[in-house]
């Protein structure tokens, strides 16, 4: 096992990587039910690698509970919501 260190030469972030662990997970994921702490750590990440002098946009488009549960719908609306961003 070896450790390499990353950073983002315009960013915020520096941080280290273990290189030869064994990969774990994979598979079939399950329903998205909470925003977990791997996924804000991974989003502030990504947040510290943008470059500084570069005003990032970010968003989230959240449903209501009890809206339909077919992946298609959901793809149709981000079209459309790009769509609508692009004119």
């Amino acid at each position: 096992m070896r450790t390499i260190a990353e950073f983002a030469p315009q960013g915020d972030y520096v941080g280290l990587r273990r290189i030869g662990l064994p990969v774990v997970g994979g598979g079939r994921r399950g329903s998205i039910s909470t925003f977990s702490r791997q996924s804000r750590s991974r989003l502030n990440k990504r947040i510290s690698q943008l470059q500084k002098h570069q005003i990032p946009l970010f968003m989230t488009l959240t449903y209501p509970e009890g809206y339909p549960n077919d992946y298609k719908v959901y793809k149709a609306h981000l079209h459309a919501f790009f769509m609508a961003l692009k004119s």
